[in-house]
């Protein structure tokens, strides 16, 4: 296929996504849908990989060993593609381009802005925003990946020009081009580092993905106030969800099994229709309790096969407090199990319950954080409207 073919081609699909993000009320901005129609997908996405439900192994797949046609009608659909994997797990990846678009309607770049983007990615994401600035220099992209960053530069060089790429750990931001007018997160945070306050201008924008270790996630708008002192972040009630952002290796915590060889504490047991077991999965408590909780709480639920009889079980850890407690359901309908370590697991887990159902069992998009030089206070207001602090996301 000729050169003018396949720009022809690429061209026809660019517009048809375009369409298709219209149709779904994605996309409202005319300089955006501009940016989508122009800006060549195929260029960052050379490779990604697939795996079907409930498989193990990835399929690898390229440009190189496809037709033409049906790898851009891939690379055009409405769809995530991953692009790196590390001991057989995502990541990086082109995000889905709709999730994309509401992270970009929601920063609002106007022309001549500075931004900042935490995530490189393919380099796709920052080549759309620089076709939004009008002036790719504006545009500051960092990834902790050297190898995603020097791949990224040079698609980004041949695409829309000179966009600065630079291999940083994210959370420090990056204070060559400071302030930023907007500052966008293309992968989800468990906490707000400090730097992106900091180097937040006046009057600027940052979004990011707010997720904690329970998985329940937030899609954040922060505002800043034109007199740098204090901004604003709220919620919007859909939430994103994105690959965790990477930052330097820490050192290991314990693991399960090692936390269980902690001396055993009190028992536990719950009748089947506990209020706990009525909320494992409700979204709003885990938002609630995963924040709220004062080190960092996970809850695992699994089945366990034991005698040739399936037992359902339920794991709660504090590896930060050293403690760990299972549950196990018994023939009676009943959930049994034993504290190990010194922590109050399960008094600290009747405490959260208490709280939340005091708060009136709120939903994510109703909290909001008051950020400034000092904190970032999540917080949110119970039936009464009162003010309550769950935690500082500085910190966290």
């Amino acid at each position: 296929m000729t050169t003018s073919r396949l720009t022809s081609l690429s061209e026809r699909y660019r517009q048809r996504l375009v369409e298709q993000l219209q149709k779904k009320g994605a996309i409202r901005s005319t300089r955006l849908a501009q940016a989508f129609a122009r800006i060549p997908r195929e260029e960052f996405v050379s490779v990604f990989y697939d795996r079907s439900s409930g498989q193990q192994i990835w399929e690898r797949y390229t440009s190189e060993n496809m037709e033409p046609e049906d790898w851009l009608a891939i690379v055009y659909q409405d769809k995530a593609l991953v692009t790196q994997l590390t001991s057989n797990a995502p990541t990086s990846s082109s995000s889905m381009p709709s999730i994309m678009v509401q992270m970009l309607e929601a920063l609002d770049i106007q022309r001549g802005q500075q931004v900042l983007e935490i995530g490189t990615g393919t380099g796709y994401n920052a080549a759309l925003m620089a076709e939004l600035v009008q002036d790719p220099t504006l545009i500051t992209t960092i990834d902790l990946n050297e190898d995603l960053v020097s791949q990224a530069r040079q698609i980004l060089q041949r695409v829309v020009g000179q966009v600065y790429v630079e291999a940083h750990d994210g959370t420090q931001g990056e204070v060559s081009h400071a302030p930023y007018d907007r500052i966008i997160v293309t992968a989800s945070a468990a906490f707000i580092p400090q730097a992106w306050y900091q180097q937040l201008a006046p009057g600027g924008r940052l979004v990011t993905a707010l997720q904690g270790t329970l998985g329940a996630s937030g899609f954040m708008i922060v505002e800043k106030a034109s007199d740098g002192r204090s901004a604003l972040g709220r919620f919007l009630e859909t939430p994103l969800h994105f690959m965790p952002l990477r930052t330097p290796e820490v050192s290991p915590l314990a693991s399960a099994r090692e936390l269980f060889q902690q001396p055993v504490g009190s028992k536990v047991q719950l009748q089947p229709e506990h209020y706990f077991l009525t909320l494992l999965q409700n979204n709003a408590f885990r938002w609630f309790l995963q924040w709220w909780w004062p080190g960092t709480i996970k809850i695992n639920q699994a089945v366990m096969t034991h005698t040739g009889r399936r037992e359902p079980i339920i794991i709660l850890m504090d590896q930060d407090h050293q403690t760990i407690l299972q549950l196990k359901q018994d023939d009676d309908g009943w959930w049994r199990g034993k504290h190990h370590g010194s922590f109050p697991l399960w008094k600290t887990i009747e405490q959260a319950l208490e709280q939340f159902a005091t708060l009136g069992k709120p939903e994510h998009w109703l909290y909001q954080v008051q950020m400034d030089e000092q904190a970032a206070q999540l917080q949110i207001c119970d039936v009464h409207e009162q003010v309550h602090f769950i935690c500082d996301l500085y910190q966290n």
